[in-house]
């Protein structure tokens, strides 16, 4: 240090000097060359780094910041991208990475902010993916009248068919979310169906039983009162009422009559939870099943009490996973025939089902389930393993179809005859909202079971139409 003070200080001594003899000699500088004249016009005018420097260097700073991006080391992004200049050919590509940084980090108020900017210049090529995360940051942040127009305008901006589909899917929560906080300010609900089928074999019986077609009509209706709600859960305390009931001569003749026809009573009160994005819904239920002993009345059949849990989360934007366990006792209060038949029972019902946003309105999902019922009776004891598939889509004439495959596996605990079902049947159902509280739902089944014991192989067809109403106030 003290060398190089030394070394400035001699050519300051010497430039010195040499201004002196100049002028004391009076010498006239000659012209410079040409050459010599761009020198020095280099050395005044050219800062320490040229624009070309500063773009290439920035250019770099930002690749750095892309990798800590892909990375997941997105405070490292941020900080990096912070430093660079706004005012440069770079500057809406900063922002557009710096918005998704803040997404990933759960700041949507920034990544609000940026993502904004980016879609206000409409400059990079990536401006339909930064309207779609500017709508993820609007509905995180419960604005969902925002977040579904940024999510239209990434539709209308985009080229790519999957970033659409994600894009519809996210319109579709917004509408049930808008819809399902405007029912939440209701207190009461009301809802009831009556409905009609032809059913080609009401007994389920196999042919040699004398199989005998019915008309089936049915009605039900549900009142539910919110007793308590909060951000977070819910209590709705519910009691349900349905009945069935097949007019055929040959029907009321059989001594099976009980097999087509019920009435059933049943309260519920459920418990419902979200929870870090994990739902839950636990419910306490009360049941009587009443069966005809002739053709004028109905007796108690079987008192049932059971509870039951589902358990959902998202698992991603697309795929919903849900679980079921119902563990109940039956209680029978008639026998059908003797004592093998006797319905008394220990129940375990245990089901998951995936369910698959197709977009567009469309899903799938698939259920696999176990039941266990360890009744008194061998004719009503079993386990049964069941799947079921179904496919939900938007039609012509503003109508909501369901396909819905499914199949069972039944095995009887009969010691002596070692009785096995196999039933598969497919459904096809059809829906039409006449108004906002009014539904027509048309429906078809074709069901078979399959059975090792030829008294219980049979084929059934269904056919009918069923109006809904609901309502909340």
């Amino acid at each position: 240090m003290k060398n190089s003070l030394v070394l400035f200080l001699s050519l300051l001594c010497l430039q010195a000097n040499a201004q002196v003899n100049s002028k004391n000699l009076r010498i006239e500088p000659k012209n410079p060359q040409p050459e010599t004249i761009k020198s020095i016009e280099q050395a005044e005018v050219v800062p320490a780094k040229t624009e070309v420097q500063l773009e290439q260097e920035e250019r770099k700073a930002f690749a750095q910041a892309y990798e800590f991006y892909k990375k997941e080391a997105y405070e490292s992004s941020i900080a990096t991208l912070q430093k660079l200049r706004t005012n440069s050919s770079l500057t809406q590509s900063i922002y557009y990475l710096l918005g998704l940084n803040y997404y990933r980090i759960n700041n949507f108020d920034l990544a609000e902010k940026y993502l904004t900017e980016v879609t206000r210049a409409n400059t990079i090529q990536e401006v339909s993916v930064a309207y779609y995360y500017l709508g993820l940051a609007q509905f995180y942040k419960a604005d969902y009248e925002r977040a579904m127009n940024s999510f239209e305008l990434s539709i209308d901006t985009s080229k790519d068919p999957e970033q659409d589909k994600r894009a519809d899917r996210m319109i579709e929560k917004c509408i049930q979310i808008q819809n399902q906080l405007e029912n939440d300010k209701l207190k009461y609900t009301l809802g009831y169906t009556v409905g009609y089928m032809y059913d080609s074999n009401a007994l389920n019986i196999a042919p040699q039983e004398d199989v005998v077609t019915g008309h089936v009509f049915s009605a039900s209706g549900f009142f539910a009162y919110k007793l308590w709600q909060d951000k977070d859960s819910t209590v709705e305390p519910m009691v349900y009422l349905a009945d069935q009931r097949t007019l055929d001569y040959k029907l009321k003749l059989t001594d099976q009559m009980q097999a087509a026809d019920a009435t059933m009573l049943l309260m519920s009160v459920p418990y419902k939870t979200i929870v870090d994005g994990y739902r839950s819904t636990t419910s306490v239920n009360i049941g009587l099943y009443m069966l005809p002993s002739d053709t004028q009345t109905r007796d108690m059949s079987i008192s049932l009490i059971y509870v039951k849990q589902n358990l959902g989360t998202r698992l991603t934007t697309d795929l919903d996973l849900e679980g079921q366990l119902i563990i109940g006792r039956d209680d029978s209060q008639i026998t059908f025939y003797d004592a093998a038949d006797n319905q008394t029972a220990i129940k375990y019902d245990l089901s998951g089902a995936l369910r698959y946003s197709l977009g567009r309105m469309q899903t799938l999902m698939g259920e696999l389930g176990f039941i266990l019922n360890d009744a008194d009776g061998e004719n009503a004891s079993y386990n049964k393993v069941y799947v079921n598939l179904a496919y939900e889509l938007p039609t012509f004439k503003n109508t909501y179809s369901t396909l819905k495959a499914s199949y069972g596996s039944t095995n009887y605990s009969l010691s002596d005859l070692g009785r096995r079902d196999s039933f598969a049947a497919f459904n096809y159902a059809i829906s039409k909202d006449l108004t906002e509280r009014t539904t027509v739902n048309v429906f078809a089944s074709i069901s078979r079971n399959e059975s090792t014991i030829e008294d219980y192989t049979y084929g059934d067809a269904t056919i009918g139409v069923q109006y809904v109403y609901l309502t909340r106030f």
